[in-house]
């Protein structure tokens, strides 16, 4: 039944409606199948929607376009170890959406804490989650950037 369905989906010949059902469906089934999709702008909804499932977002951290990375990474469904396998991607853009994840485990953030791109530090100086411990090594960062959204979170924290 499922191999039916995905064949049915995959076989719809207008790029422009599969966008559009990767873009708008809450079928795990239906963007199951569209992960698979050759046209990247569908895979790039498929990665984005919050009705993907983990299995599906899989299918996309190794996809040949970062931007379907970084939705990927920005997902709330995507897994840990997904979360973990994307902190070391190539591109930078990829580990700021890592760093600005909710779900990013603190061994992640600590691991990031650590690249060599301020950007990504900076992210993770705005993350809600991110450990007062971790501000504190990120406070003593080279990057004025880096300090100031420290700052600015530490003032959210603290009502300073």
């Amino acid at each position: 039944m499922y191999r039916q369905y995905q064949t049915t989906v995959m076989n719809r010949p207008n790029k422009y409606y599969r966008h559009r059902l990767a873009e708008n469906s809450s079928d795990p089934l239906e963007l199951e199948s569209l992960a698979g999709d050759k046209v990247e702008g569908v895979r790039k909804e498929v990665a984005q929607n919050p009705s993907t499932l983990a299995s599906a977002l899989e299918k996309l951290v190794g996809d040949e376009n970062k931007q379907v990375r970084r939705y990927v990474a920005r997902n709330p469904n995507t897994s840990v170890l997904l979360l973990e396998k994307l902190s070391g991607d190539k591109d930078q853009f990829v580990r700021d959406e890592v760093a600005k994840n909710p779900n990013t485990p603190v061994p992640i953030l600590e691991k990031l804490a650590d690249d060599v791109d301020k950007q990504v530090r900076r992210c993770i100086a705005r993350n809600p989650n991110t450990p007062v411990s971790l501000l504190e090594k990120l406070a003593g960062d080279k990057d004025g950037d880096v300090r100031d959204a420290v700052a600015v979170h530490y003032a959210c924290m603290f009502g300073a």
